[in-house]
């Protein structure tokens, strides 16, 4: 793993920890020996991080005034709290791979969606230019842009596994678990792309400890990985299956659906049940969801 590349994966971790903590922080800005973002706790005072690579290594560096809390705070969470989950970005070192991600699983309503996204080390630059990061940490205009930008110039280095709603809810009448849903799910994404790809190495984002149903598995390296999206093929392909799962909220506006999982969204799951009835429902929502269970059974 190049310098440069070593350095984005530690603020992109760093990004990621901060915006855990409730700081309010900027995008990551590349310079020309450094990464960076700015840091506030919603006080006036500022903070910059920065990450620097060199031919004397990766180094990071707090910029502003160490009297301020805010700066305490960073410190403490990037030198010392962090300084163990850094280490995860050692162990795993390939230039090419698959990486794997999903979105939409904690979500009432909409799908869920997987991607897999044959990365190799020419996609370092562009990748760049696109921005591609860990897609929590972009608005909706930045996984758009970013998304379609992947889509027009790599189209044939992914594939999207996408289980809509109305298909969510048969396959989960089988499966009866969430994690074996995903395992299969991610092991068909993958698949597809293996079928077309050279690689033998494996990156997916953790979510169990299922083995992956791959063709010739034996013959593969797979890594299962927490924050997976630390490393490019893994947030690429979070980004495209977010901006699949944006699309298909577009598509389906007719009850001014939410994401997520709340008493908002309950609300709305149970006035459509009412008005429309449980075929209506089962169109749009995820049915084995505890708070909706008590009328959509």
């Amino acid at each position: 793993m190049n310098i440069e590349k070593q350095a984005l994966n530690k603020i992109t971790e760093v990004h990621s920890l901060l915006k855990q903590s409730g700081l309010i922080i900027s995008g990551i800005d590349k310079k020309s020996y450094n990464y960076e973002f700015n840091v506030s706790n919603g006080s006036s005072a500022k903070l910059k991080v920065q990450v620097y690579f060199g031919k004397k290594g990766v180094k990071t560096v707090l910029q502003g005034n160490k009297e301020t809390e805010v700066y305490s705070i960073v410190n403490e969470l990037v030198f010392k709290q962090s300084e163990l989950q850094f280490n995860q970005s050692n162990e795993i070192d390939f230039d090419n791979y698959i990486g794997s991600d999903e979105t939409g699983k904690g979500d009432l309503f909409g799908p869920m969606v997987i991607c897999a996204f044959d990365y190799n080390e020419e996609m370092y630059e562009p990748f760049g230019r696109l921005s591609v990061q860990d897609s929590k940490n972009m608005s909706r205009f930045q996984i758009t842009n970013c998304a379609t930008g992947l889509i027009k110039k790599y189209p044939d280095s992914f594939e999207v596994v996408t289980i809509t709603p109305v298909k969510y809810n048969e396959l989960y009448k089988n499966f009866r678990n969430l994690n074996k849903m995903l395992n299969w799910a991610h092991s068909k994404a993958i698949n597809n792309l293996l079928a077309k790809s050279e690689t033998k190495n494996i990156i997916v984002d953790k979510f169990s400890n299922e083995q992956l149903l791959l063709q010739d598995y034996t013959s593969l390296n797979i890594q299962h990985t927490h924050k997976g999206e630390r490393f490019l093929g893994v947030a690429a392909a979070s980004i495209i299956a977010r901006y699949h799962f944006d699309k298909w909220f577009e598509r389906n506006n007719k009850f001014a659906l939410k994401k997520g999982a709340s008493v908002e969204t309950t609300k709305i799951a149970e006035k459509i049940f009412d008005d429309y009835g449980i075929d209506a429902l089962r169109n749009v929502a995820k049915l084995h969801f505890k708070s909706i269970k008590n009328f959509s059974e």
